[in-house]
């Protein structure tokens, strides 16, 4: 008798952990829903009016006559816009569970995310050329996943470059193996990077950069982002030659 009510007591025990467990996890995804009903109600809001502010800035920008400090302000416009912008995007991907999948075009990715830095670029002397080769450039996946890998390879180039330079990103259908791939190239006229670091720049929070000029996150972001579509990437550099980045998509 006293060892089936060890039993019971062992078993009741179990079942209360359980029901902890399933309360804490309904929780977490009642909180989760209610993020996501708030940011997918208020990012169509609150995105127009950031593009629209950050289109017409970007218009202005393009007139020759500003004077230097309005020039700057503009400038910050852009950035604080495009960072309220991606805040919005991190938000509504954390709240979804399930992320939404659908055929994208990589062209208008990297067109819409050129367009986006293009002026505050132009405004530091960095020109942005885009040589599109590729004649299928549909691929299944998360378009704010793609959004972020190019903003991230941008950021890293204009970065690596400071002022006046090149960013080229380049598309091409490649077969390997009897295989196709979608080849995309990212490369930039900075300084290159040093061999015995190349191993290090996809590891998160590694950085050269100045304390309070970067996180050391944006490559290992998208390491982990390519990885996650069973993506390549690899890394041609030299110090003085610049540093070219190529991904591979099936």
């Amino acid at each position: 008798v006293a060892f089936e009510k060890y039993l019971l007591l062992n078993k009741l025990r179990e079942e209360v952990k359980i029901n902890e467990v399933l309360e804490r996890q309904l929780c977490e995804s009642g909180k989760l829903a209610a993020i996501g009903e708030l940011a997918a109600g208020i990012s169509h809001e609150i995105n127009n009016p950031l593009g629209v502010i950050s289109a017409f800035a970007q218009l202005i920008l393009r007139k020759s006559y500003i004077e230097h400090q309005d020039r700057e302000f503009l400038v910050k416009i852009v950035s604080e816009s495009l960072k309220a912008s991606e805040i919005i995007h991190k938000v509504l991907n954390y709240s979804r569970k399930k992320p939404v999948y659908e055929d994208i075009s990589i062209h208008n990715v990297i067109q819409n995310s050129v367009f986006m830095v293009r002026e505050y670029f132009s405004d530091l002397g960095i020109e942005i050329n885009l040589d599109f080769q590729m004649k299928n450039d549909i691929i299944y996946g998360n378009i704010i996943d793609f959004q972020e890998i190019f903003l991230n390879f941008l950021t890293n180039a204009k970065d690596a470059i400071g002022q006046n330079g090149k960013i080229k990103i380049s598309t091409e259908n490649k077969i390997i193996k009897n295989k196709d791939y979608i080849k995309i190239t990212v490369s930039d006229s900075g300084g290159g990077i040093p061999k015995e670091n190349i191993p290090k720049i996809f590891e998160p929070f590694y950085t050269t950069k100045e304390a309070g000029k970067g996180t050391g996150l944006g490559l290992s972001i998208n390491f982990k982002i390519i990885e996650s579509y069973q993506g390549i990437i690899d890394v041609e550099t030299d110090i003085g030659a610049g540093t070219k980045f190529y991904v591979y998509f099936q």
